[in-house]
Parts: C-alpha cells; structure tokens; sequence
C-alpha cells in the first residue's frame, strides 16, 4: 500500500503546497503508508493511491487521462476550486467563505453595506467568490488594473461601511490608496481579504484574512482513500474544506462567531414536471408498486380480474375485512383516489395475462 504524489509543476511552488504534503505525509505516517513524489512514469498496485495536485484544466484533465489509462489505483484530485471529475476530488468552499465573511461583518461587526473589491473577471476562483456574494452591483472588478478599480471603488466609498477583498494585494492596494488619498476612511471601513499571506499579518493595520486550510488537504486524502479502500460500492466522493476567518486590526480584531448560514433553496418541484396529468398518474402507479408486498400483488391481480372481495378472501384464506383494511391503506399511501381508479391506472398501463 502506498501513496504516489504526482503534482502540477507550477502547483508545486507555491507555499500551499508544502501544507497539502505536511498533511499527506503526516497523516499517510500514522497509517503506515509510504508517500512516494513521483515525476515520471511508475508503477502502482490496484490499492494504492495517486493523488493528483494540480489547478489547471488542461494539466489536471490531461494528466488524469494518462494516469486513468495506466493505473488502477484510486485516484484523488487535490485543487484550489472543485472541477467535475469522474474521481474524488477535495478542494476548497470558496462560495462557503465568502458566506463566512458576510456572516461574520453582519452579525459580528455589524457591518450591512458591504463591497466586494478587486475581483479577478478571469478568476475562477473568485468567479466562486462571486456566487457567494449577493450583490452584483457591489463588486468592483480587478482587470489587471488595480488603480483604474480603486477609482471606481472610490466615487461610491461612502456608500459601504466594509469592504471584502479578493486576495490579500488588492487588500494591500486598497489601504495604501486611502492612507494617501483619504485616511479618514481607513478606521471607518472594515476590510476582510482572501488568502492570509504573510503581508497580511505584517501590514499596518494587520488584515484580517481568510486562511485555506491546505495541511487539512492532505490529511483528509488519506482519510478519503482508507474510506474508499473500505467501501468498494462507493466510486468517488467529492470533499469541500472549511476555511478560517483571522481577525486583525482591520476589523479591530473582533472575534468571528460562527453563525450557520442556510442560504436560499431554489424549489426546484416547480418546474412543471408533475403538472402534466399522465405524470402524476404514473407517479401514483409507480408508488404503489413499491409499496405493495407479494399479497398485496395478489389481491391487486384478482381485483383486475373481477373477483368480488369474498372470492379473494377465500383464495388467499383471510377474511373479508383483512382484503378491504389492505386494499384501503394501498389507496391511501399511494394517493390512488378509489378502488375503480386503481383499476383503471392498471388495464392503461399493463397488458391483461391469460389466467391459468
């Protein structure tokens, strides 16, 4: 049993990926698994894992097919952003986050008008973000110009009392702005930004941040691959991390109280689905078929051939009264109307038998 590491070049600089492979490491040593970082062609046992760290489409998509076509060993995809893979795949809840953080301003901070600054059009990442924010109309776009994004923040400034950044530098930019154009503001807005890099905590003021909890990546790789070992009917299963607000000077380091937030559910048995009435009628048919037991069945068959409740009754050696209680309470779970309508939902649907 071992864990091969197999990671997108440019993944691999980056500082989170040192957490991603802390957690392996750390997690695989108390299972006794060996983690082995591969960089070319190698070889695996059917029970062993590849985990896959990568962000780009077209490495993670190419990659996966290569490793697919040679390996069949369990196969879990570690990305910033979830994609829509045929393999387990952990990544981070950036629309959660997002949700955190106005959870955190409206109710710990009491914070109500609130922008969302320095988003990336071209980011998937904050295209995430973006789901996660309700106000179209308050997010101020980073399109490699962070200068022409803080003028158009800065004609609406006092419209919000908070502002929420898409990565730490927007954060960073945005403060040096308002100390040389208008200090006043820098204790009147609060400001909260993704990332949690290390200018964030030495900024002054400090920044409160978002930090991914990258080592718990790798931790729960581990976990997913021993739950699958264990599970063979499950194929994949598709994993969101938990992120963390750091409260800092930029929010006057009030603490973060977490408040479940339930966001809105689209009804989504409005669609018209079950407005057509040969839809509904099938759905009745089809309940009452998973319902029934092999005596109900019975009683159904005779019903259709014009047996009377007294002939079924002594075909089956029940009473009278036992076929009407269970002919009633088919009616009544499976939303059939009436004995004859019942009736009428079989001979549509199902062809007539020659009896024996």
């Amino acid at each position: 049993m071992a864990i091969h590491i197999v990671t997108e070049p440019e993944y691999a600089a980056g500082t989170w990926y040192d957490k991603i492979l802390q957690g392996v490491q750390e997690q695989a040593k108390q299972k006794r698994i060996d983690c082995l970082i591969q960089n070319g062609d190698f070889y695996s046992e059917n029970i062993d894992l590849i985990l896959l760290a990568g962000n780009d489409p077209a490495w993670i998509q190419e990659t996966l097919k290569k490793l697919s076509d040679r390996h069949n060993a369990h196969i879990i995809l570690v990305s910033k952003i979830p994609y829509q893979v045929s393999v387990s795949n952990i990544s981070a809840d950036f629309i959660q986050s997002m949700r955190d953080i106005l959870s955190y301003l409206e109710n710990d901070c009491q914070r109500h008008e609130i922008a969302f600054y320095g988003a990336n059009p071209h980011s998937t990442t904050d295209l995430l973000k973006r789901e996660g924010f309700p106000w179209r109309e308050r997010i101020y776009f980073n399109d490699c110009d962070l200068r022409s994004c803080f003028q158009n923040f800065y004609q609406d400034i006092h419209q919000y009392d908070a502002v929420i950044c898409a990565n730490d530098y927007a954060a960073v930019s945005l403060l040096q702005n308002l100390k040389k154009h208008d200090p006043q503001q820098l204790g009147r807005l609060f400001i909260v930004s993704f990332a949690n890099t290390h200018i964030s905590s030495e900024y002054t003021p400090s920044i409160t941040s978002v930090v991914l909890n990258y080592y718990e990546y790798g931790r729960t790789a581990v976990n997913i691959y021993l739950m699958l070992l264990k599970n063979p009917q499950i194929s994949a299963a598709n994993i969101s991390i938990n992120s963390r607000i750091i409260p800092r000077a930029t929010t006057r380091e009030i603490p973060f109280t977490h408040t479940p937030v339930c966001p809105e559910i689209s009804d989504r048995r409005n669609n018209g689905f079950f407005d057509d009435p040969e839809i509904r009628e099938l759905g009745l048919l089809e309940h009452l078929l998973s319902i029934q037991d092999d005596t109900d069945a019975q009683i159904i068959r005779s019903l259709l051939e014009g047996c009377s409740y007294e002939q079924i009754a002594q075909m089956l050696f029940m009473s009278v009264n036992g076929i009407k209680y269970r002919i009633n309470r088919l009616l009544k779970i499976s939303g059939i109307k009436s004995r004859k309508h019942l009736v009428e939902i079989y001979n549509r649907y199902f062809e007539k038998t020659e009896s024996s």
